[in-house]
């Protein structure tokens, strides 16, 4: 009977370990810039590096008001264009880390960097990722 008391015990304990909940913020976009795109112009770069920005923005200030939380939080950002084409992008902010970030405005800066070249290389797929 210990046996049993104590494999069902090791059992909740695993299940608890690995059952940890993630939050998921979904945020919609509906956007005329084309994504994963070779496209080139000062236009499309500019365009597209202010709504990336606006993005990092939300996902910073969702993160700001929610950094005391005990869950991980999975961003799911969704873009539509007129056209009909979609693209997802998942972007998550582990709790442990997100504590710390906002503890130095260097730190901070260094979220919104992150936050920002992950959705970029995502988006835009084409320009190549370099330290």
């Amino acid at each position: 009977m210990n046996q049993l008391n104590l494999f069902l015990f090791f059992i909740f304990i695993t299940a608890h370990a690995f059952g940890q909940k993630m939050q998921e913020v979904e945020l919609n976009y509906l956007t005329e810039i084309p994504f994963k795109t070779s496209q080139d112009s000062e236009y499309y770069h500019l365009e597209s590096t202010m709504m990336i920005r606006g993005i990092t923005n939300d996902i910073y200030e969702f993160s700001k008001q929610h950094k005391n939380q005990k869950s991980d939080v999975l961003f799911k950002l969704y873009f539509k264009s007129k056209t009909g084409a979609n693209l997802l992008i998942e972007y998550a902010v582990n709790t442990q880390s997100m504590a710390s970030y906002f503890s130095t405005d260097e730190k901070v800066n260094s979220f919104k960097k992150d936050t920002y070249d992950w959705i970029n290389r995502s988006f835009r797929s084409n320009i190549p990722f370099e330290d």
